[in-house]
């Protein structure tokens, strides 16, 4: 089901218990790329944030420091922020959207991420707090 996507998102955790992918983060998303073939991976590893890999490029960007509240939603909205980037043709910038709304999911109760998109700019630029 993994063969050849666009997309791949996946937890270090799912990576190493699921596909028996070891070592760095590095090295888990190059696993996974081989694995599946997709032409972007993305690999969630909870605190340290997440890294895309496209077999040319790496992009890492770590978590944004926020009050834990739910944990519902967040991978979901990470990757609505990937997404986003995606349709802009901007998978840097949808990396840094995709940390910064997990965040948010994080901050917020349920698996609705509330905001906006001055919202959203204003925190994966670095200039709000993400405490609420």
């Amino acid at each position: 089901m993994i063969q050849e996507v666009e997309l791949l998102f996946c937890s270090a955790r799912d990576a190493t218990h699921l596909f028996d992918c070891q070592g760095t983060m590095q090295d888990i998303a190059q696993r996974m790329l081989e694995l599946s073939q997709a032409k972007h991976v993305v690999i969630t590893v909870g605190e340290q944030g997440a890294l895309l890999w496209d077999g040319k490029e790496w992009m890492h960007e770590p978590a944004r420091p926020t009050q834990i509240i739910d944990r519902l939603g967040a991978g979901d909205a990470l990757a609505a922020g990937v997404l986003h980037g995606w349709l802009d043709g901007d998978m840097k910038a949808g990396l840094r959207y995709g940390v910064t709304l997990a965040a948010l999911a994080l901050s917020q109760f349920g698996d609705m991420v509330i905001t906006n998109k001055e919202e959203l700019l204003a925190l994966s630029r670095g200039s709000s707090s993400l405490t609420r």
